[in-house]
């Protein structure tokens, strides 16, 4: 059953057919408040950046199906009243981006994926750890994100990484900190995300509009190896010194 994603939404002009970002694993739709803050950028679009579900703002659920988060930002755009538009994803929701142009195709107008590949990615265990260590963390113990990232220190060594964790960590009224993240769920289903079985007819779609692949310089997670060169529609962007942009590697 498709959810109502919480996103937030940036007003530049009144061009009818928005530009719509999708976030990767364990971030949020303000991973791109900067960018879709920045008119010269985004020009004259209506811009809105999505919680996926199970993430931010947005409702829990059981299930991370592809065909599922697809019709999510489906639901979002028949929300919204827009019959198409231009879909931006990094990493996971270069995933979620690519299902919905393959399983929804008349409602991208055009698409631009971030980082990651239409491929299955083999599991890695870096993702797990992560989710382990977060949801082992005594949250009665705590009252700041100081106090977190202090107790998070052995088990997730990165500070890069345990602070782009630490973002999903929340104070409640009561002084009391939660995780807004659905960790149990996020879990279970972390295998099956770093695969691209979609379903449904997608795995066998072709989506024929304009594409762009962007790649960061060091990152191997969007390597040219792993896209099709045959295709006049899509493009390729490479930014060297560019790693994930400092969200998690976890292939997807």
């Amino acid at each position: 059953m498709a959810l109502r994603l919480s996103a937030k939404t940036f007003h530049h002009a009144k061009r009818p057919t928005p530009t719509v970002f999708i976030h990767g694993f364990l971030g949020s739709a303000m991973n791109f408040r900067s960018l879709g803050q920045n008119e010269d950028v985004m020009g004259d679009r209506y811009v809105h950046s999505l919680d996926i579900r199970n993430h931010g703002r947005s409702p829990h659920a059981d299930s991370m199906l592809w065909s599922e988060m697809a019709g999510d930002v489906v639901k979002f755009l028949d929300y919204e009243g827009y019959d198409q538009a231009q879909i931006v994803g990094h990493s996971l929701g270069g995933k979620i981006a690519m299902a919905m142009a393959l399983l929804h195709p008349d409602r991208v107008q055009n698409l631009a994926v971030v980082d990651i590949a239409p491929v299955n990615y083999p599991p890695v265990s870096e993702p797990l750890l992560i989710l382990q260590a977060m949801d082992e963390l005594d949250l009665d113990a705590i009252h700041t994100r100081s106090d977190a990232d202090e107790m998070l220190r052995e088990s997730i060594p990165s500070e890069l990484v345990r602070g782009f964790a630490l973002q999903n960590l929340m104070p409640e009224p009561n002084g009391k900190m939660h995780w807004r993240l659905n960790l149990e769920t996020l879990r279970k289903w972390r295998p099956y995300l770093s695969g691209f079985k979609i379903g449904g007819g997608g795995d066998t779609s072709v989506y024929e509009k304009p594409t762009l692949f962007v790649r960061g310089g060091d990152s191997d997670f969007c390597a040219r190896r792993l896209l099709s060169q045959d295709k006049e529609e899509v493009s390729h962007s490479r930014y060297p010194g560019c790693g994930r942009n400092g969200s998690l590697s976890t292939r997807g």
